[in-house]
């Protein structure tokens, strides 16, 4: 089992803000090692298009060169992953711009499911309830609530497991390609905005 490749510094959180790599990320996360060719072809993008972003990924130590094979008269780099799973920690002493950064990541990779759900309707292949012969595929939603702190471990445990479901999936391909965004956070609630010149009854200035 390969180690966690844990990104942390602001160099390599800055190099994953951009959704074509977080792309290559998933690409190399679920079929393993592999030219760029084959990675183009799994998301079907052109492959002149990639080579500035994984030399980009190279560069920031996500992803690293582990053979070559032969591709015609020529021979193709394969790439994969420094680690697995890819996982995001907030880089930066004290927030800042480190903290700016791992925002961009966040918007990029919601942005990435938001074209994922927008394209599976469009293509018909979602399904938003389960029928007798079809189970439903597609889920997009939002909540907002209190939670207890003992709870805070069921959540991140459930998250855990649906990721790893998705990542350790089949590798047949006729199985379904599927992805999985979320965003969790705690609400940030501003205080209540006084009107200028009236105090609250029963409280001083």
């Amino acid at each position: 089992m390969p180690d966690p490749l844990r990104i942390s510094r602001p160099a390599q959180i800055r190099a994953i803000t951009s959704p074509v790599r977080q792309e290559v990320i998933d690409a190399l996360s679920a079929r393993g090692r592999a030219t760029i060719a084959e990675i183009a072809s799994e998301l079907g993008r052109p492959a002149d298009t990639l080579y500035y972003h994984l030399t980009a990924l190279v560069r920031a130590g996500i992803v690293r060169e582990v053979d070559r094979v032969r591709a015609g008269t020529r021979f193709a780099a394969v790439y994969d992953l420094a680690g697995r799973p890819v996982i995001v920690e907030r880089g930066g002493a004290g927030g800042g711009a480190g903290d700016a950064a791992v925002v961009r990541v966040v918007a990029a990779a919601l942005r990435l499911g938001q074209r994922d759900f927008r394209d599976a309707l469009a293509h018909g292949i979602a399904r938003t309830r389960s029928t007798e012969t079809e189970q439903r595929n597609t889920w997009a939603g939002r909540s907002r609530g209190r939670i207890r702190a003992s709870d805070l471990a069921k959540v991140q445990k459930h998250l855990d497991a649906i990721a790893a479901l998705v990542r350790n999936g089949g590798d047949d391909p006729a199985d379904q390609l599927v992805a999985f965004s979320y965003c969790f956070a705690p609400v940030a609630v501003p205080p209540a905005r006084q009107k200028r010149g009236r105090t609250k009854k029963g409280s001083s200035t």
